[in-house]
């Protein structure tokens, strides 16, 4: 079946998964994942049948040539037209990307990178423009901000749908007013923070920004829920602060468990200076949550609506991270409220459904479509 579209990516994710399905409600789906599972992210596989895996372990642990020979190989049986492919660092990426090239398909970037990611370095941005410009020839980007990097990078605008980053916005908006609805308690809803302990998060900042928040009256809690290599050190950090009775520390939490963490806060602060996207800004906003956001965010530009359904602010001031937490506080309840109904309308826009009707408008020639994720 030479009309075929294949997309790839490393694993099904609970976000990867939730597009698939929204496309399996429009067209017949094959779907291929690299591996079972990433450490990044602890997801665990759901052992669909209906999902080819290349291989069964951990990404960070898989045979990379072995992969390769088997991708090839599904490739060769699928026989795809398009190939959505997720980005250019992957080198099982790479493998598809010459499959494409060599049997004169179309290769489909997806990207949501920005150009100010994470520093820049001549000759690596010249490699990664000639593979874009020689490999790809439509793209499926974030938002405004990738796909002004992806000009950069290809030296033109290639055909692109923006919404490639979304997530199952019912699941998280039921659940939440499920558990809201029976749930009682008069204290300030908390801050909340829900990713990765990395570098990246800037959560030092976040901790100093909080500690002067407290310092001038500021009366809500902070939540931090996740896990990963500064854990230790910004406990640490909490306990010299004296910060213990405000600041909680909540771990790695599967996914079907973390709309508790929003159902019960009042608002959702992502400080990060490196941030692609952000997805947890999805799912707090499905959650009828406000934001505070970093402006290195990469969907500051298209969820963020600054005073409206939250607050922007510089990645590396503190300061200014402190007096949007007393602003916010400064709001009244029904302020509030606006601001999270605000987020769930623009959050519509980036669902699932958005998701697979911009995969199809990609691959609008074909009739049907295998989704390699």
């Amino acid at each position: 079946m030479p009309e075929k579209v294949a997309v790839l990516w490393v694993h099904f994710g609970p976000y990867h998964l939730a597009r698939l399905r929204a496309v399996r409600q429009r067209c017949k789906v094959a779907a291929i994942e690299f591996a079972s599972g990433q450490q990044m992210y602890g997801w665990q596989s759901e052992g669909s049948s209906e999902v080819i895996t290349l291989d069964h372990a951990v990404h960070e642990r898989g045979g990379s040539f072995r992969n390769a020979i088997r991708l090839w190989s599904v490739l060769n049986n699928v026989e795809p037209r398009y190939l959505f492919i997720p980005g250019y660092r992957e080198p099982l990426a790479i493998v598809a990307a010459f499959w494409g090239k060599m049997h004169g398909r179309i290769n489909v970037l997806m990207l949501d990178s920005t150009a100010i990611d994470f520093a820049r370095f001549t000759w690596r941005e010249k490699i990664k423009a000639w593979i874009a410009r020689n490999f790809f020839q439509k793209a499926f980007v974030s938002g405004k901000r990738s796909a002004v990097y992806l000009q950069s990078l290809s030296g033109k605008m290639l055909p692109f749908e923006e919404g490639y980053d979304v997530v199952d916005n019912a699941f998280f908006a039921n659940r939440v007013a499920e558990i809201r609805s029976n749930t009682t308690g008069s204290a300030p809803g908390p801050f909340l923070f829900v990713g990765r302990l990395a570098e990246v998060k800037n959560l030092p900042l976040l901790l100093d920004a909080y500690g002067s928040y407290k310092r001038n009256g500021g009366l809500r809690n902070l939540e931090i829920v996740g896990h990963g290599p500064m854990e230790t050190s910004l406990k640490a950090s909490v306990q010299r602060a004296r910060l213990e009775d405000s600041v909680q520390f909540f771990g790695f939490q599967p996914y079907d468990s973390i709309p508790a963490w929003y159902a019960r806060a009042a608002c959702l602060i992502l400080p990060s200076v490196s941030e692609p996207w952000g997805l947890v800004v999805n799912e707090a906003m499905a959650s009828g949550l406000p934001l505070i956001v970093s402006d290195r965010c990469g969907c500051a530009d298209n969820l963020v609506e600054d005073g409206r359904n939250g607050y922007l602010f510089p990645a590396k001031d503190a300061d200014s991270l402190t007096k949007c937490m007393i602003t916010f506080d400064a709001l009244s309840e029904a302020d509030r409220r606006a601001m999270g109904r605000r987020s769930q309308e623009i959050i519509a826009r980036f669902t699932p459904e958005t998701w697979a009707d911009a995969a199809l408008r990609l691959t609008s020639e074909d009739p049907a479509i295998a989704v390699i994720m």
